[in-house]
């Protein structure tokens, strides 16, 4: 079971805000949606009560996500379905504010409950030391938009790694002071299954346009569109998956970010080892430095375990 986490609230002139408990359940789309017994936490806007609701991760340092379910304001028991809602993610810190990537919102099998992924960049505190405050606000479409927001507590990664960050050689983009600088791609461990032999490996990739936007990245991508020092339209990607750093997979683009190696040897059920990840945007491969490949540079490295094998 996870550990309870509690979401805080920021309070907005149209919005009421409710303090519950939250605690954090286990189990993916049927279980979460179907069996969630957690007290929520609760925002009420004119027409909606919006329940934030932990599902398949808790708030963590790289892939999260989680469920809200939308009811009617009036009684909370009408689900309302249909509903197009956009999520912003947002981290309060003392000198800056900035965003993360994020894949979005989309409505899951159980009627009136969505399901929103997002990647974050940094947890909330480290080692004890505060970080900053990560604020999510959901919009509501409409006739008038209507917004739920909520503050979790993002959780420090531990264990194995779940995003690395690569940077472009000739690839840049201008900064605030009008200076140019590397263009960062951030690679997020979204999912490893198979048996050994055979491993999958699943990754999230986005690069950076700015603090405030980080775009999936797709063979179709355009980034920093309009900007004539920072402009980059992506015809190639190549994102190549290996256990040793010789032998290289080519990931296959699954859509909206997400790349697939399949065939992984070299890894065992329930022992940790590491997988490295290269990526290429129209034929420059990326570096931890921002430097030329040199061999060593060239890929990020992800420690990995496997789940063990069951009976």
């Amino acid at each position: 079971m996870f550990p309870v986490s509690f979401p805080r609230f920021a309070v907005l002139p149209w919005v009421a805000v409710l303090t519950l408990g939250l605690s954090g359940c286990g189990g993916g789309d049927s279980s979460a949606d179907a069996g969630d017994t957690a007290t929520p936490s609760v925002v009420l806007t004119d027409s909606y009560r919006v329940e934030y609701l932990t599902a398949e991760t808790e708030a963590m340092q790289g892939k999260s996500t989680f469920l809200v379910r939308v009811t009617d304001a009036a009684t909370g028991s009408v689900a309302q379905s249909g509903l197009s809602i956009s999520l912003m993610p947002l981290m309060h810190m003392t000198d800056r504010t900035h965003s993360s990537p994020l894949e979005g919102c989309s409505e899951s099998t159980t009627a009136g409950t969505y399901r929103c992924t997002l990647f974050y960049l940094m947890p909330s505190s480290m080692n004890g030391v505060a970080m900053g405050d990560w604020e999510l606000k959901l919009t509501i479409a409409g006739a008038t938009d209507e917004i739920a927001i909520f503050h979790p507590e993002v959780m420090m990664a531990m264990g194995d790694t779940t995003h690395a960050r690569l940077k472009g050689v000739t690839d840049t983009l201008t900064d605030m002071e009008g200076n140019p600088v590397s263009r960062d791609y951030f690679l997020f461990r979204s999912e490893l299954s198979g048996v050994p032999g055979n491993y999958s490996f699943e990754l999230f990739v986005a690069a950076r346009e700015s603090m405030m936007s980080f775009p999936a990245l797709t063979s179709t991508t355009v980034l920093n569109a309009g900007d004539m020092n920072s402009e980059l339209t992506v015809v190639s990607v190549l994102v190549e998956v290996s256990s040793d750093a010789s032998h290289w997979l080519a990931a296959t683009e699954e859509g909206g970010g997400y790349w697939r190696a399949t065939g992984l040897d070299g890894l065992s059920g329930g022992q940790t080892g590491e997988l490295y990840v290269r990526l290429s945007v129209n034929g420059e491969q990326k570096t931890t430095n921002g430097q030329s490949p040199d061999g060593v540079n060239g890929y990020a490295t992800f420690i990995v375990t496997p789940a063990s094998a069951t009976m």
